[in-house]
């Protein structure tokens, strides 16, 4: 468990918010055997599309990430509706790229 997770137990428990769960996983698994949820965030960014997270968000969930499948980076909203996902740009971001989230190196003619 990461020092970080347990810091927002803290301070969400002091808040008063019981009803949230923090957990910490490897940013491309996730942590399916909890799912569904209801919001996912990623603590930076993904160079391809998090299709296991994706799965992972209850109808109506949403996931909050930088995606730098583009340039500039952004922040988007993956929303989850109706077996369907759509998602929105929040703002141009940039961080660095998590671990397993990064584009696999590729031969193209």
């Amino acid at each position: 468990d990461s020092s970080l997770a347990a810091k927002a137990r803290d301070v969400l428990a002091g808040l008063g918010f019981g009803n949230v769960t923090v957990r910490a996983a490897e940013a491309a698994e996730g942590d399916a055997e909890n799912a569904p949820y209801d919001v996912i965030v990623l603590n930076g960014a993904t160079e391809i599309t998090p299709d296991r997270l994706y799965r992972q968000l209850g109808d109506g969930g949403r996931l909050v990430g930088v995606f730098a499948t583009m340039v500039p980076q952004r922040a988007m909203i993956v929303t989850h509706s109706h077996d369907d996902f759509g998602s929105r740009a929040l703002f141009d971001a940039a961080v660095p790229v998590l671990p397993g989230l990064g584009r696999l190196p590729a031969f193209v003619f």
